[in-house]
């Protein structure tokens, strides 16, 4: 818009001043939204003066599928979408206004259970022989024996054995046709025999990872240990984590899918 001199000279009188004095904010609504529109054309959605917002926008955080659950009854409409996350941690989310600004909605953030957490944290980490007893007499009730593994008492067992042998020196392994392995040492204080201490390589572990499921998966926990300078050093590995998520995102995406929402393996 080109300002012409004449504009300029009518914007310096009184009678502009007058006229500019005398103009009133004034109110218009669009799409449900009231504006007070300012005589310079500026204006602002009177928000404060409404009893709720034009839409809803953000996200909630559940913890709990249940309550994610009863979010989406209470909330979706056509065109909402459930999104699971397809890789890593299992997750989801509900966009209740997916076909539009899709700003709206809630994410389902399981919590873990402790022993879930301790587990899956201390994967592959290097212990030595106290702090690995003591770790699995922390966690002694998540061992499932049976089908050849050793049960929680040959664990305590274990774990009792190597917390006495805190005064030896660790030579070398010996394997058995058994399947396990005879760690051969010698005791520092009272003599210099060899003796032997029965080692197994594999043992099993039950563990529940979400707190709102009862659900727990047993996975294999494969023994593994190192020899040096007569120190030993423990460690697991598990096997069949992913495969663990893998079947508890699959019991997720199921349980949510009775919401009657369109639900999807995606990046969420």
């Amino acid at each position: 818009m080109n300002v012409t001199n004449e504009d300029l000279a009518w914007r310096g009188t009184e009678a502009y001043t007058g006229a500019a004095l005398a103009a009133k904010p004034r109110i218009e609504e669009i799409n449900g939204a009231q504006l007070l529109v300012n005589p310079d054309g500026s204006a602002r959605v009177l928000e404060e003066l409404m009893l709720k917002p034009v839409r809803q926008s953000g996200y909630a955080w559940l913890r709990d599928i249940d309550s994610f659950k009863r979010f989406t009854a209470a909330k979706a409409k056509d065109g909402s979408e459930i999104r699971v996350k397809a890789e890593g941690d299992v997750s989801a989310r509900l966009t209740i206004n997916a076909d539009g600004w899709a700003d709206f909605g809630a994410y389902y953030k399981p919590v873990l259970t402790q022993p879930f957490k301790d587990w899956t944290a201390k994967d592959g980490e290097k212990f030595g022989q106290e702090e690995f007893a003591a770790f699995i007499e922390k966690h002694i009730d998540d061992i499932q024996g049976g089908d050849g593994m050793p049960t929680s008492a040959d664990l305590l067992s274990f774990c009792s054995a190597i917390e006495d042998k805190r005064q030896v020196s660790f030579k070398r392994s010996v394997s058995t046709q058994d399947g396990r392995v005879n760690l051969v040492y010698e005791d520092k204080v009272s003599d210099a025999q060899e003796k032997k201490l029965s080692l197994f390589r594999e043992f099993k572990v039950a563990l529940r990872p979400r707190m709102d499921s009862a659900t727990s998966y047993a996975i294999t926990a494969a023994l593994r240990f190192r020899i040096r300078d007569g120190e030993i050093t423990f460690w697991y590995e598990l096997k069949g984590i992913e495969e663990l998520l893998e079947h508890d995102r699959k019991t997720i995406k199921t349980e949510l899918e009775t919401t009657g929402v369109p639900v999807y393996l995606a990046d969420i």
